[in-house]
């Protein structure tokens, strides 16, 4: 099968999911096109896709909430030269969705005239329909997925604590943007009560984003700057060790689709709390992979963090189940195998 992948390679969850898939397709056989988009104004860009898209492909699949032009270049693609059509939406939407303006409009008559549509949680799915409606087109649910060969649970995390400069200490783990929809602030405000419990505590934060100086300011005024350390951008060849390093990895989110980082802490064995928000709760299950707490809630994440620092046997527990639904469920094999039903359905019509 020819497959065109249109979506932005630069970095993040999608691209990580294009690459990913990607990678995949091709193992099993499939040839993938992968087609950036780039800062064009929209005829230009709806041009350039064309371009792109002129051999004609068995599939044009299109990644992302925000690419109207990508949206009508496959479609106008798929009708010139056949072809079936699947967009995946991996954001709850905000800014298009429920826009009344042109370009809301637009991008939810494109939505609708794709063969099939894929939300990357159940979540995302259903507030999905709620604004393009059922059929058509098509929904579908296919996950993020992860490699688990590549995320895998080290034999020594005490190896990898001291490779990192954390010998000995509790390490909680935040790893990700830092954005006002990941809920990193209330994470930090739950520090004080943390340290007030947990020897030898490190709180450590991997990511960079538009609040770097401001939670860095925050961790100041809390008087928690001894125990919390920013890491900036972890490269992804090292990122397994942090995860290795950790003792609990939180997921602090206030709005989240899906969610890449639980599942790479749960594919290496590790506990997650996580926010019951969004698509959240479909991964962390609260004793078997993990605790959710309230959004919003810095208590409750120190009274998450602490239950799993008294009780180790709990939290290996919670690990050991959510590798084994990451085998299950979310490899990237796995999510490939659900993607070619999604095309097979789209190109039957």
């Amino acid at each position: 099968m020819r497959i065109a992948m249109i979506g932005d390679r630069g970095g993040g969850g999608v691209a990580t999911h294009i690459n990913e898939l990607s990678k995949q397709l091709e193992t099993q056989g499939h040839t993938v096109t992968k087609i950036s988009p780039r800062r064009l104004v929209p005829p230009l860009a709806v041009a350039r896709y064309l371009r792109k898209l002129v051999a004609g492909y068995d599939i044009i699949h299109v990644h992302g909430d925000y690419d109207v032009p990508g949206l009508m270049a496959g479609l106008a693609a798929a009708k010139a030269f056949g072809g079936g059509t699947v967009f995946t939406t991996h954001g709850t939407g905000t800014r298009y969705w429920r826009a009344g303006k042109r370009w809301g409009a637009l991008w939810r008559d494109s939505a609708r005239r794709f063969d099939a549509i894929v939300s990357v949680s159940e979540y995302v799915r259903r507030r999905l329909v709620q604004v393009i409606g059922e059929n058509p087109p098509k929904h579908y649910t296919v996950y993020n997925g992860v490699d688990p060969s590549f995320f895998s649970p080290l034999k020594n995390s005490a190896e990898a604590k001291r490779a990192l400069g954390f010998h000995g200490r509790y390490v909680v783990l935040y790893q990700g943007r830092l954005a006002p929809s990941k809920g990193i602030a209330y994470l930090l405000q739950a520090v004080p009560f943390l340290r007030d419990r947990i020897r030898n505590l490190a709180v450590v934060i991997g990511g960079q984003g538009e609040l770097d100086m401001e939670l860095k300011r925050d961790t100041r005024r809390l008087g928690v700057a001894d125990v919390v350390e920013f890491k900036g951008f972890v490269p992804q060849d090292i990122l397994p060790l942090y995860y290795g390093a950790s003792d609990v990895v939180v997921v602090p989110s206030v709005i989240e689709a899906m969610g890449i980082v639980p599942l790479e802490a749960m594919s290496m064995k590790k506990a997650v709390i996580g926010a019951k928000t969004g698509g959240i709760p479909e991964l962390v299950v609260t004793g078997r992979t993990g605790l959710l707490v309230p959004p919003r809630d810095p208590e409750a994440i120190a009274d998450a963090v602490i239950e799993l620092h008294d009780r180790p046997e709990v939290a290996a527990e919670l690990g050991e189940n959510g590798r084994n639904m990451i085998l299950e469920r979310f490899s990237w094999e796995q999510i490939a195998r659900e993607t070619l039903k999604v095309y097979s359905l789209a190109r039957s019509g």
